[in-house]
């Protein structure tokens, strides 16, 4: 759904090319936060694989 306008519908396939190429093809789009809070550069995060959560398989991220 990244690449959907949510009030259009409309599929603009550029946003998710120019994640993949900010990102260096490194950022996960199959996840959410468990716990919200502020990370800054060095701050340890901690990803866990499975189900976090009853409605989702994706990966989860803890951040601390």
């Amino acid at each position: 759904m990244t690449s959907y306008d949510p009030d259009t519908l409309i599929q603009d396939k550029e946003v998710t090319r120019s994640i993949y190429r900010r990102f260096d093809g490194k950022l996960a789009l199959n996840c959410f936060v468990i716990e919200g809070g502020e990370i800054t550069v060095g701050d340890e995060v901690q990803l866990v694989p499975g189900r976090a959560c009853t409605e989702s398989a994706a990966t989860a991220i803890f951040l601390g």
